[in-house]
């Protein structure tokens, strides 16, 4: 796709590149490759963001990246690719960063499981926004949470026909599976900056998937 205009956000160096690892995780080096290329980011092949974090991965090019994966794949295959590669960002993060809560504790597993989503919730908010000063919104109902972003890296600058920021979506199952020993949730997007939202909101029933 074309190269979207710079936005002036910067993304931790560091968590690009955990992205870019996941992609490479479950598309092979190739795969990769021929996306960076596509997204016209050739200087990133075989030289991902280095390992710190500086805040100086614009927004615009990790959201081309992600939406070059549509132009690779379609819209199906690039949403089963990029909730893969969302889990997979959560994993490779907590191998880099380590364990910040011990969810094998104890009197964490006495904890309800609600509470549970919600340490979940606020470690994923917290970690991977902590160089953009871009704190999520996490709100709740006596059913679910909502998960807002006012400014997203995934699909920043582009346009799409519905929500499709899906390495999110994946990242956040990653992280509520993680928190609670292995329970999934159904993790939903209902809007979507390229969309036109001024939001992109995360919809997570309480409730486990059955």
């Amino acid at each position: 796709m074309e190269s979207l205009p710079k936005s002036g956000l910067y993304y931790p160096n560091n968590l690009a590149r955990i992205t870019l690892l996941a992609l490479e995780d479950v598309m092979g080096t190739n795969g990769v490759n021929a996306l960076l290329n596509l997204a016209n980011h050739r200087e990133l092949i075989g030289n991902f963001p280095p390992d710190n974090m500086e805040a100086q991965f614009d927004f615009a090019d990790l959201s081309g990246i992600i939406g070059s994966l549509d132009d690779m794949y379609g819209a199906r295959g690039s949403r089963v690719l990029a909730l893969r590669a969302g889990i997979a960002t959560f994993d490779e993060t907590l191998k880099n960063i380590g364990e910040a809560v011990d969810v094998k504790d104890e009197s964490f597993v006495a904890m309800p499981i609600v509470e549970k989503m919600r340490v979940g919730l606020s470690l994923v908010g917290i970690t991977f926004t902590q160089s953009t000063k871009n704190i999520p919104t996490i709100s709740e109902d006596d059913s679910h949470f909502i998960y807002s972003v006012a400014y997203c890296p995934i699909c920043w600058g582009r346009t799409t026909a519905e929500p499709s920021c899906h390495i999110l979506t994946g990242l956040l199952k990653g992280a509520l599976k993680w928190v609670t020993q292995g329970t999934e949730f159904n993790v939903s997007q209902n809007t979507a900056h390229s969309c036109g939202a001024p939001t992109c909101d995360f919809i997570i029933p309480k409730e486990p998937a059955s």
